[in-house]
């Protein structure tokens, strides 16, 4: 397979490269937690962190009830509310806020709030691209089983992505995902196995 038709293979996954950004999703990412089974516990361990407070004239009932746990530490109300800020739900959209939120959450291991900050530091949102952050988020997210983060932090490593080329390194975090049925994940990995991308054909 040629070098441009492999771009179009990619680019029909979903495969991020510049210029080419699979978008966040237009609903929260709590549709992305791992099963029951595999959960975060429910009694996180506590915080307490000084971060941007809320309007409470213009912030929708959610939002109230999730800044008391924010404030004090709890590291999924955090993400939470990046998410609120992120997406302008309960309250109106501020990019500023929602990665100061998400930088909360991601410090203390919430791997949902990784992903997106691996995601606002390789796109430039509300913080200055930057390559080398987006990998070290995304990596801690897929540690933890983050089949989206997986995905990810592959597009990163493949020949068209926003970091140093890592085939080997692709192929491995293409797989991890590919596992859990992202789909993307598995039609890149299929096509790595076809032109051995990270593998011996």
């Amino acid at each position: 397979m040629n070098r441009m038709k492999f771009i179009a293979v990619i680019l029909a996954a979903g495969c991020l490269i510049p210029g080419c950004v699979e978008s966040k999703p237009t609903t929260p990412k709590t549709s992305t937690k791992k099963p029951p089974a595999t959960a975060k516990p429910t009694a996180p361990k506590l915080v307490a962190v000084k971060l941007p407070v809320i309007d409470l004239a213009t912030a929708s009932d959610a939002v109230k009830a999730l800044y008391p746990q924010a404030a004090k530490g709890n590291a999924e109300a955090q993400n939470d509310l990046g998410d609120c800020y992120y997406y302008g739900n309960g309250t109106a959209k501020d990019l500023t806020k929602a990665v100061a939120w998400f930088q909360a959450a991601a410090t203390q291991g919430d791997e949902l709030a990784q992903y997106s900050l691996g995601y606002c530091y390789e796109y430039g949102e509300c913080v200055r691209e930057n390559p080398s952050m987006a990998i070290r988020w995304y990596r801690k997210a897929a540690e933890q089983g983050n089949a989206v983060a997986q995905y990810q932090l592959a597009c990163c490593c493949s020949p068209f992505g926003s970091g140093p080329r890592n085939l080997p390194e692709a192929f491995k975090w293409y797989t991890k995902a590919a596992e859990q049925g992202h789909a993307g994940a598995q039609t890149a990995l299929g096509y790595s196995y076809e032109n051995g991308y990270g593998i011996a054909k």
